[in-house]
């Protein structure tokens, strides 16, 4: 069950980066939220997804978890490149990490856990 949350949200995620146009009511919602708190919410959505079904015992899960999400980020930034209608752009690439960092703080704030928990493991 826990695959198919991921892979899900993973295709969800790549269409919406990889489609060159939307319909009307979801270019309204990216017109009324803006396009950078859904790069946000996508990445740091991927991040509490990765780490809820792969990396929750790991010590290091939340930097693993950050590292699939951004990575995942680059890969379909480079895609669109042969996307028509879109463009690779470092600024979403940046938006992407700041929303897997958020979604590791939130995780880390969900389990009780601060920074420095983590950091020194």
């Amino acid at each position: 069950m826990r695959f198919l949350v991921v892979v899900l949200s993973m295709a969800f995620v790549a269409y919406m980066s990889l489609k060159s146009s939307y319909p009307s009511v979801v270019q309204g919602l990216f017109n009324h939220l803006g396009t950078v708190f859904l790069h946000f919410l996508a990445y740091g959505g991927l991040v509490v997804i990765y780490f809820w079904a792969f990396l929750r015992e790991r010590a290091r899960g939340y930097l693993w978890a950050a590292l699939f999400s951004v990575s995942y980020g680059v890969v379909l930034e480079v895609a669109q490149l042969w996307v028509p209608g879109r463009t690779f752009s470092v600024g979403d690439m940046a938006v992407n990490v700041l929303g897997a960092a958020v979604g590791v703080m939130g995780v880390m704030l969900v389990k009780g856990e601060g920074l420095g928990d983590r950091v020194g493991r």
